[in-house]
C-alpha cells in the first residue's frame, strides 16, 4: 500500500479549503438576502415600506400619495398580503401623521410583509424570504 505523495495531499487540502470558503460565502449571501426588517413604531414601518416602494418602482414620482403607492403595489401579485388590514393601518397612519390623532397601538405586520416582499422581489425577482422582526402590535412613541 503506497502512501500519497505530497502533491496529492496539497491538492486535496486546497480543494477542501476552496469548498469551505464556497459554503461560507453561500451562507453569507443567504443571510443577506433574508435580512430581518424591524420596526418599533408605525413611522419606522412606513419608512421601510417607502424605501421598498421606491426601489420596486423607481418611476414613482416625488410627493406620491400612500393610496397611489399601495394601489401600485397591489399589481405585483403579493397574494399573502392582507390588503384590507393594510388599508386600515394606512388610514390610521394618515390620521396619526396628518391629523395629529394619538393612537395607542398599530398593527405593522402587513406593512412589513409588503416591504419585505417588494424588497426581495426587487433584488432577485423571487418570492420574499425576509423575516419580520416585530410582533403584530407595537406602541406608538409619539
Amino acid at each position: 500500500m503506497a502512501l500519497l505523495d505530497e502533491q496529492t495531499i496539497l491538492l486535496a487540502l486546497v480543494f477542501v479549503n476552496a469548498m469551505t470558503y464556497t459554503f461560507f460565502f453561500i451562507g453569507l449571501k443567504r443571510n443577506w438576502a433574508s435580512r430581518v426588517i424591524r420596526a418599533t413604531t408605525i413611522d419606522e414601518a412606513f419608512h421601510e415600506l417607502e424605501t421598498s416602494l421606491r426601489r420596486a418602482f423607481p418611476d414613482l414620482y416625488e410627493g406620491f400619495t400612500w393610496g397611489e403607492a399601495i394601489s401600485r403595489a397591489k399589481t405585483v401579485g403579493a397574494s399573502k398580503i392582507d390588503w384590507s388590514e393594510l388599508d386600515r393601518e394606512l388610514r390610521k397612519y394618515e390620521a396619526h401623521r396628518f391629523g395629529g390623532q394619538q393612537i395607542a397601538k398599530f398593527n405593522v405586520r402587513e406593512i412589513l410583509k409588503l416591504a419585505a416582499y417588494l424588497r426581495q422581489r426587487n433584488v432577485t425577482g423571487k418570492r420574499s424570504r425576509d423575516r419580520i422582526g416585530t410582533g403584530s402590535q407595537v406602541q406608538s412613541h409619539n
